[in-house]
């Protein structure tokens, strides 16, 4: 079998406008390089957070895109420990999310092996740290309960991971007048999301869907209509990540009517979902791209959602299990548009 050497991507190959394929580096310092033109009728950086496009394109004379950012420094760490069956009462899944009040979140999932993958972290200073002791004690801190119950006896089986966060960023392309063709750029080159959310895989796979049902019909404007077309894609999601984020009064940003509009109705469903199974569901789909965030504000959601406010939902583990006194979701106060509720209840549920 022939081995073939690494390549590192160099530089592309451009004229008259057009990119017509990559340069790559093959080989090291010690066994001396090579560098090859690879010719491409397209080019896809997918290359992530670190793309280096904006910048080729002002070496070449384009501009660069515009960007937008949230800064939301935030950092968490993970473990993996065993994992039983009778473990949150079942449920194969549990997240908690940052409040106003407590800016930390939490999510306890199952993965192969019977373990969990438990992660705890907040935002700018607020660090879970590395130790096992200091990171039960991060994790009591949490605003519920469970996922600190499931670290208090156990011995982790692997960890701890730590990963540093430092912005959410979109690169607007589809605002550009002027891009080359042979070019297109897609995933977290495109746009990189808070990681919390989980949302970066699936938009990447939607935009590779949208580049594959572009390349069925031969068109002499792919960049302009897909960077249009993947923009509208991003905006549902960008919109969550954003607006959730700035919930927290440590992440910089304006927050217009609109955003403290939405993150108010926000904070009651995340509260009615502790009550109304059907609410928790819809908003998973929503949060995973499979229904559009109006599908919340439809006239039997709402009405569950409202009909939450009256009544307290407790937080934790089932009455025979409880090791630590149970926390009460309050109900949704009357607040200003951009408050929320002190303590959003965790999702829990089957995977």
């Amino acid at each position: 079998m022939e081995l073939v050497a690494p390549a590192q991507l160099a530089d592309l190959v451009a004229a008259d406008g057009r990119v017509s394929g990559v340069r790559v580096r093959r080989g090291g310092p010690t066994a001396g390089s090579t560098v090859d033109d690879l010719p491409a009728d397209l080019v896809v950086d997918a290359t992530g957070r670190g793309s280096h496009t904006p910048s080729w394109l002002e070496s070449h004379g384009f501009d660069r895109p515009k960007e937008s950012r949230i800064d939301v420094d935030l950092r968490y760490t993970t473990w993996i420990l065993p994992r039983y069956d009778d473990d949150l009462d079942g449920d194969r899944g549990c997240l908690v999310g940052a409040t106003v009040a407590r800016p930390r979140f939490g999510a306890a999932l199952a993965i192969e092996g019977e373990r969990w993958m438990i992660a705890a972290g907040g935002y700018h200073e607020d660090i879970a740290p590395a130790d096992l002791a200091g990171f039960r004690t991060f994790a009591a801190g949490l605003p519920a309960p469970e996922i600190a119950q499931l670290m208090v006896s156990r011995e982790p089986v692997d960890g701890p991971r730590a990963y540093h966060f430092v912005s959410s960023t979109r690169r607007h392309y589809e605002r550009l007048t002027q891009f080359p063709d042979g070019l297109l750029v897609t995933g977290d080159a495109l746009s990189s999301f808070n990681p919390v959310y989980g949302q970066g895989i699936t938009v990447a796979a939607l935009e590779a869907l949208v580049l594959r049902d572009l390349l069925t019909k031969p068109t002499s404007d792919l960049a302009r209509q897909f960077f249009r077309r993947a923009a509208r894609l991003i905006d549902v999601p960008w919109d969550i990540a954003a607006g959730s984020d700035l919930r927290i009064q440590s992440v910089p940003g304006p927050r217009p009517v609109r955003v403290r509009l939405i993150n108010a109705y926000m904070a009651r469903v995340q509260a009615a979902a502790a009550v109304a199974p059907d609410v928790g569901a819809a908003f998973l789909r929503v949060a995973n791209l499979i229904d559009p965030p109006q599908s919340l504000l439809g006239p039997r959601l709402g009405a569950q959602v409202l009909m939450a406010r009256r009544r307290a939902a407790p937080v934790g583990p089932p009455a025979a299990d409880r090791r630590a006194p149970l926390m009460e979701v309050p109900r949704p106060r009357d607040l200003p548009f951009g408050d929320s509720v002190d303590a959003d209840p965790p999702l829990r549920g089957q995977a």
